[in-house]
């Protein structure tokens, strides 16, 4: 049997990386940023604890695909309110309370947080709360200011725009037929033309203009220390082995899927079918009641006598276009104005409005009968 190449691997391990980074990495800025006895150990365990979150997510989606409908339809509900009011009560008592030490607190809760959220986002395809909670972290470094703050929100830009265009090119793939999929070099180029820009003058407004801390937050004690150099290399190996256990995860995950990629266009084939024009014939009252129907007979009265004449009204042609491929008849403009107006307006047609346009339909008959009657020729 021939092995099927899946062209949306590349895709898929760009999109776990990318979340794996941003969640680790943002959790890692909020927690150095603010510094407190259990900080380090919160932030030596997010990596291994992400990794491990994001990969047990993806082995158990398939068992538990019934429940990502249940989650769709009430649980993604039910969090996003949770995690607000968790957000709010967060801010409120940040407000009253602007100390490092809470600041600090509330870091190692949210970047607690980031795992599990992660776990959701592979059993259930929906990786939304953790890139909101990635955001308030990037907050969270914000109100310390400093390097921390700076390089938190560049790397959060840069990773999100990543995770963005590896999963718009994996949608696309699972859409449409491999032949049709973008290549990977391809997509990069075209991320790095927009993203470098951006990148570029974020950072160049962030030198010149550094984040600086909060000016409500009180420094009852001065403000918290760095962290040691050795903390932040041990955090930045932490942080690579988690990213290759994530990408090693990742591509065995993808060669276990039994169901090949597809190799042709899977589009739903949809009818669709320009709206009938009454029949040509005498007018039948019932067809469509009221004034409205008034007018939509006296047009139908001169399709009739346009169409005996053979000039009748091709189905691809709107009222519009019908109008004017018969040149300048005396009236229907009017007439196919009020059509229109009665057919698809929102209010029935005033008896004034019928009046007219049963005078342009008779005059419109008269002219279209006067061009292209058939005239017999006597002979010599």
């Amino acid at each position: 049997m021939t092995r099927v190449d899946d062209p949306a691997a590349g895709f898929a391990l760009l999109r776990a990386l990318a979340l794996y980074l941003v969640s680790v990495l943002t959790a890692m800025a909020a927690l150095l940023a603010w510094p407190a006895r259990a900080s380090l150990a919160t932030a030596l365990l997010v990596a291994p604890a992400s990794a491990f979150a994001l990969v047990a997510g993806e082995l158990v989606a398939p068992a538990v695909a019934d429940a990502q409908k249940t989650w769709r339809a009430r649980g993604r509900l039910l969090f996003a309110v949770a995690y607000a009011a968790l957000v709010s009560i967060a801010v409120l008592v940040a407000s009253a309370v602007p100390e490092p030490a809470l600041f600090a607190r509330e870091a190692i809760v949210f970047a607690a947080l980031q795992p599990a959220f992660l776990l959701i986002a592979g059993a259930m395809a929906d990786v939304r709360l953790a890139l909101v909670n990635a955001l308030a972290l990037v907050i969270l470094a914000a109100l310390r200011g400093g390097t921390v703050a700076a390089l938190a929100a560049i790397v959060a830009f840069v990773l999100i725009a990543l995770f963005l265009l590896a999963d718009n090119a994996g949608r696309i793939l699972g859409a449409y037929g491999a032949r049709r999929g973008p290549e990977m070099d391809l997509v990069l180029r075209e991320g790095a033309s927009v993203m470098a820009p951006v990148t570029a003058g974020l950072a160049l407004v962030l030198l010149l203009a550094p984040p600086q801390p909060w000016a409500g937050v009180r420094w009852t004690s001065g403000p918290p220390g760095d962290w040691p150099k050795q903390v932040y290399v041990l955090v930045f190996f932490a942080s690579l082995l988690g990213a290759g256990a994530v990408g090693l995860a990742a591509q065995f995950l993808r060669r276990r899927q039994r169901t090949p990629p597809p190799t042709e266009d899977a589009v739903d084939v949809v009818a669709v079918e320009d709206e009938a024009l009454p029949e040509f014939g005498p007018p039948r009252p019932e067809m469509i009641p009221g004034s409205r129907g008034s007018v939509a007979r006296a047009y139908v009265a001169f399709l009739g006598t346009a169409a005996r004449l053979g000039r009748p009204r091709r189905p691809d042609l709107t009222p519009l276009e019908y109008a004017s491929s018969l040149g300048g008849v005396a009236g229907l403009e009017r007439l196919t104005e009020l059509f229109m107006d009665a057919r698809y307006g929102p209010e029935d047609p005033r008896p004034e409005s019928v009046a007219a346009a049963e005078t342009a339909a008779e005059q419109a008959r008269r002219d279209v009968t006067a061009r292209w009657r058939p005239r017999t020729h006597g002979r010599a």
